[in-house]
């Protein structure tokens, strides 16, 4: 059965983050401004989750195996691509680095393309076969190919050829595949936020096309929330950890934040909870359900909450099945109070009691 190709989508990031790491070698650590290829991955995964950069899923072609396991995928865009650079080098701006997209001439670089301009096709492969997707219709990079390849449609790409290489008394196999651990099998922990989150989270935060603003009160005036979150990124970057809101880090990465206050009147015990998971990277896995369970624990330990809540939209049904599963219930429901993209919906508040609370599922 031939592999299927579908744009691929921010949730991809875990499986097209190493791949493309691995195609771009030095290179991907200039850009992100990282000295391993781990590290930069990880940069990676960030931006290949946002629009506007020439790593984004906007630009990815992924191709999927039988019970859509991903197999491999293709990065193209145009070989004049100087403004899908710009999140680069505010990037590197932001860690005190040469704002240079590019590493100066003598090192290993990217390929050029005749015309000019970095490469349009981009590919990555596990163990060492990296670099081995070659598409045309943008400018191309030079592949290796190991076995010869085969020729396909790649989304309309008539020209993009899949690298294959045989497997030892077996037919050909594709190449690409993932090569990071599943969510589930990373550590969860919750922690104060440190100097070197804060290029990964102002990102996030002030980047007015990212996925969580489309699940994340999306009903308020976009203009106001880009306003509001620049004015937190800076509030971040200027005061101390507070231990009302702490970091979710997954293996490392800063990937979330969650936060609480207390309902007035001081001590009458009502605790509201927030939490959003930026990267779309980390969305499904049960990353949520640890970082929230983690959360509910910490606040019951450390203050005299006997009821806390959360608040949300009927929109957003990841983050009602998320409080549900910890055990939350619905309180309140306004109905059709939340307007959004023409379409009405309600808002929800679900809360939990102390007394209700039966440790977070492991």
């Amino acid at each position: 059965m031939p592999p299927r190709i579908r744009p691929a989508q921010p949730f991809d990031a875990a499986f097209a983050a190493p791949l493309i790491q691995e195609a771009k070698g030095r290179m991907g650590q200039h850009l992100t401004g990282t000295t391993t290829d781990e590290d930069a991955a990880h940069v990676i995964a960030v931006f290949f989750a946002s629009r506007g950069n020439r790593l984004s899923y906007t630009n990815t072609l992924l191709a999927e195996g039988e019970e859509e396991r991903p197999l491999g995928l293709a990065v193209l865009y145009p070989g004049e691509a100087q403004a899908l650079d710009g999140p680069f080098r505010e990037h590197r701006r932001l860690l005190g680095l040469d704002p240079a997209p590019f590493p100066p001439r003598g090192g290993r670089t990217v390929p050029r393309h005749p015309r000019g301009g970095p490469s349009g096709a981009e590919a990555g492969g596990g163990h060492g076969a990296a670099r081995s997707l070659h598409g045309t219709g943008a400018s191309a990079r030079p592949a290796a190919d190991p076995a010869g390849g085969r020729r396909q449609t790649l989304a309309g790409h008539t020209s993009t050829r899949l690298a294959l290489r045989p497997d030892a008394g077996g037919p050909l196999r594709p190449i690409l595949r993932a090569v990071t651990p599943s969510l589930s099998s990373l550590p969860v922990t919750l922690r104060d936020r440190r100097a070197e989150d804060l290029p990964v989270l102002t990102r996030w935060l002030t980047d007015p096309h990212a996925e969580w603003r489309r699940w994340d009160a999306p009903y308020f005036p976009a203009a106001g929330t880009t306003r509001t979150m620049e004015a937190y990124a800076d509030y971040l970057a200027t005061h101390p950890p507070d231990a009302d809101e702490q970091v979710i880090d997954v293996d490392g990465l800063a990937v979330g934040m969650v936060n609480r206050s207390e309902e007035e009147p001081q001590g009458g015990g009502w605790w509201d909870l927030g939490i959003l998971i930026y990267d779309p990277a980390y969305w499904g896995g049960g990353v949520g359900t640890r970082a929230l369970g983690l959360w509910v624990q910490d606040t019951l330990d450390w203050t005299d909450a006997h009821v806390l809540t959360v608040t949300t939209w009927s929109g957003n049904a990841r983050m009602l099945r998320l409080a549900a599963r910890l055990g939350f219930r619905e309180c309140a429901r306004v109905r059709q109070a939340r307007l959004y993209a023409g379409v009405r919906y309600d808002s929800v508040r679900l809360d939990l009691l102390r007394g209700e609370w039966r440790g977070w599922p492991r």
